[in-house]
């Protein structure tokens, strides 16, 4: 049960990694502050800038979303070999775990 275990905190090491990186505080203000905008009478005056707007808003609302989900999933996938031990449904769930965190790790380093 260890090497499962260790593998979590390993990978919840590198997903604090990933959060001090993205500046979680920082990007939840970005998203407030755009949603915000959107609140504006005249935010559709210039369409090609409220959709740019939009996007940007939509993009920095999944980044924020995909770290936060991760980090929950990490804490239960932990939970989860507590109660279950190494079962197969158990690395699947945390080898599943293991894949998310690197594509974010893609995305948030390079």
């Amino acid at each position: 049960m260890t090497d499962l275990k260790s593998l979590i905190q390993d990978l919840k090491a590198r997903h604090s990694q990933i959060q001090i990186k993205i500046d979680i505080s920082s990007l939840e203000k970005n998203i407030r502050e755009l949603e915000a905008t959107t609140l504006h009478p005249d935010f559709w005056s210039d369409q090609q800038q409220a959709q740019s707007t939009l996007k940007r808003l939509a993009f920095l609302q999944e980044e924020l979303k995909q770290v936060q989900n991760l980090g929950t999933d990490l804490a239960e996938a932990a939970g989860l070999v507590d109660l279950m031990g190494e079962s197969d449904e158990t690395q699947k769930h945390v080898y599943k775990l293991k894949r998310q965190l690197e594509k974010l790790e893609i995305s948030t380093f390079l």
